[in-house]
């Protein structure tokens, strides 16, 4: 902690040290307890071979490979340009450089719901056993969440079957730059039936409904993390916004 309230350069000092847990006067009390041995020191370790914990490689041999969603008859929702119908929804998707993925228009059978459904921040709370990370806080928005918007990967960021969109955003250029395949629209079988019923009282008979949902993705990459948005319209006339931080 340094104060440097003077206009004095000669005058600011340091007023308080913070290591392993503990406070200390200055850096002259925090050097004697070390030459005391009474602070304990930890060594970095180097990376093992396999890489350290953050390496993204593989550490178990490949399993089979995993489910694959299929669509017998095509997607069951279109997409032209920027507007997109699906069963009784229509709206229109775009991108701001700052927040990201946005919505408009948003109606449900040709009664709009909303006019704007978007992002409008993402705060990064930090935690720590110091001062410094306790009080750390990222308001993401002034980095750009759309402007860090990031190709997606079929198969892994969304299904193989996924519409693949690419988006424009115009921050530090003179001319808008295009993000491949860093939207995604596709129908999600929810895994459950809507509804179903099993009769065997006083007729044999079956009903049931699927219950599947329609998704517009994206994915922001801020820094070191990544934020995985979804708008998800249901077919019950609800709408569902979520994020997931990983990264």
């Amino acid at each position: 902690l340094v104060d440097h309230s003077s206009l004095d350069i000669s005058r600011w000092v340091v007023s308080r040290v913070f290591y392993k847990g503990q406070y200390y006067r200055d850096m002259a009390q925090l050097e004697g307890a070390y030459v005391q041995g009474r602070v304990s020191m930890e060594k970095v370790r180097r990376a093992p071979r396999d890489g350290d914990f953050s390496s993204m490689k593989p550490r178990a041999p490949p399993a089979a490979l995993f489910p694959l969603q299929y669509e017998p008859q095509g997607p069951r929702y279109s997409v032209r340009n920027n507007h997109v119908l699906f069963q009784g929804w229509s709206f229109a998707f775009g991108l701001s450089a700052s927040t990201g993925l946005r919505l408009f228009d948003v109606r449900h059978r040709g009664e709009r719901v909303a006019y704007e459904i978007s992002v409008q921040e993402a705060l990064s709370v930090y935690g720590s056993n110091c001062p410094g990370g306790m009080s750390t806080r990222y308001m993401d928005g002034s980095f750009g969440m759309g402007r860090y918007t990031s190709p997606l990967v079929r198969g892994v960021d969304c299904p193989y079957s996924a519409t693949y969109v690419d988006t424009h955003a115009l921050s530090a250029a003179l001319r808008p730059r295009r993000r491949r395949a860093s939207l995604c629209i596709f129908e999600q079988n929810l895994g459950s039936p809507l509804r179903r019923h099993y009769s065997t009282l006083q007729s044999l008979y079956y009903g049931g409904l699927v219950n599947s949902a329609l998704v517009v993705r994206s994915i922001a990459t801020v820094g070191n993390y990544d934020y995985v948005w979804d708008f998800i319209f249901y077919q019950s006339g609800a709408i569902e916004g979520k994020v997931r931080a990983t990264g």
